[in-house]
């Protein structure tokens, strides 16, 4: 059909850039000649193709290809993770490049970002958990001929999306060692992993003997909020019952380890004075994978101080992970062509070319399938590689409980670390609260 020789030529002047969004198109008499055809079918030809969002028809002046408006769009990201100044450049030059024609707002990511997509600007992409739910104004990145073949190009790790969520980074925690503190306390045990810690009691002993503590966290009430148990009693939950799908199944902390659990954390030290620097103890369970790029700027800290030792479990890393998507609100106004853009930007942010910018500026992970550990420019030791999971490895989400859940053990820990409640009691009550969780654990395959 003629209509389809038409779309296949603009989409191949498109290609070539010898045509550009906003241009105007050959006129119908050149059209009736090109292809040999005449007045009325290119005109019902074009129609279809104004239809489609493909080209845009000015009375009076001629028709255009579609797309040459510029679309402004707000981009929410967390501004702590990237240098925005660094990323505003790359996102116009990802406009720029392939004549998408949108204005790209970077602003920092808050709660209440979903309801501005309606009052502000028609496009809203944000940061989002995918354990997080959203409904509403929701861009189904579905509907998008080639959306199988981009999630095709991302490895997941078996964390869950769908198709209103686009993989964006992951970051993970593994443990480390405060080299500085071992050699001062006279540790000469090599650490290699961190699997039962069946030497925390003597590092404990050596380390107040010296003045040090083993480990150190904030126990204040806010950062109780993110219950500082929990990497311990993963572990430890890990040697025993090598599932992670039963982890938190009771008993858990009623019984021998949840009793571990806790005076292993009655041997941290209580660090409000700086409770964000990682340095403080002799080792720290839960170190991100942002670390190796932000520790030397933020906290002044040299790479031979310390050394990056995995979580292990027979032989397999466990992974705390914190998955990022992006999701894109729209307003109803929207037209087709306008949403093509956009996913067009989305795609070329997901590319292995500007995925390689992204993680060299912020310390995460790509789920880029093309990207390698070696590709995050990040990665210039050997121990940093125990960032990254392999087959086999055990993954954990920072939402494996839900955060009210996380809150009721926190204040329940509270009691005990801070009024002196019973030991027993606690972790009898915890276990209770635990009934009926629901798990969200995956194993890679």
């Amino acid at each position: 059909m003629v209509v389809d020789e038409i779309e296949a030529y603009l989409h191949r002047r498109l290609r070539e850039k010898t045509l550009i969004p906003g241009d105007k198109l050959p006129s119908y008499a050149e059209l009736e000649a090109m292809f040999n055809t005449s007045y009325m079918t290119i005109q019902r030809c074009l129609k279809k193709l104004e239809q489609k969002g493909l080209v845009k028809i000015v009375h009076g002046v001629g028709s255009f290809l579609n797309g040459g408006e510029t679309l402004d769009v707000d981009l929410y990201l967390t501004a702590t993770t990237f240098d925005f100044e660094a990323l505003q450049k790359i996102v116009d030059r990802i406009s720029r490049e392939n004549n998408l024609f949108l204005n790209i707002h970077l602003k920092p990511r808050s709660n209440d970002t979903a309801h501005l997509c309606v009052t502000e600007h028609k496009v809203v992409i944000t940061e989002a958990d995918p354990w997080l739910k959203s409904s509403g104004f929701l861009l189904d990145y579905s509907m998008f001929p080639d959306y199988g073949d981009v999630m095709a190009s991302v490895h997941t790790y078996s964390m869950e999306f769908n198709n209103l969520q686009l993989p964006f980074y992951f970051t993970t925690s593994q443990g480390m060692v405060n080299l500085e503190i071992l050699h001062k306390i006279g540790f000469r045990k090599e650490i290699q992993e961190f699997s039962d810690l069946a030497w925390w009691e003597e590092l404990n002993r050596k380390c107040r003997a010296c003045g040090e503590f083993p480990a150190v966290a904030n126990f204040s009430q806010t950062d109780l909020w993110h219950f500082p148990a929990f990497v311990t009693t993963v572990l430890l939950m890990m040697q025993e019952r090598r599932d992670v799908r039963t982890i938190f199944r009771n008993p858990v902390f009623s019984g021998e380890t949840g009793k571990r659990v806790f005076q292993i954390l009655d041997t941290y030290g209580d660090r409000r004075d700086a409770p964000d620097f990682p340095l403080a103890g002799a080792v720290n369970l839960d170190i991100g994978s942002w670390f190796p790029l932000q520790a030397g700027p933020k906290f002044h800290i040299s790479g031979d101080s310390y050394r990056i030792v995995p979580l292990m479990c027979g032989g397999h890393k466990i992974l705390k992970y914190t998955a990022i998507a992006l999701q894109t609100y729209i307003n109803a106004s929207i037209s087709d062509n306008e949403k093509k853009r956009v996913w067009e930007f989305l795609k070329h942010l997901l590319s292995r070319k500007v995925q390689k910018e992204i993680t060299a500026m912020s310390g995460a992970i790509s789920f880029c399938s093309a990207m390698t550990p070696e590709d995050h420019s990040w990665v210039d030791r050997e121990d940093f590689f125990h960032f990254f999971p392999r087959k086999g490895d055990y993954l954990v989400s920072t939402f494996l409980l839900p955060l009210e859940r996380v809150a009721v053990l926190s204040a329940l820990y509270e009691q005990y670390r801070h009024f002196g409640a019973d030991s027993e009691m606690i972790r009898r009550v915890m276990d209770a609260k635990l009934q009926n969780l629901s798990n969200h654990t995956k194993q890679m395959h």
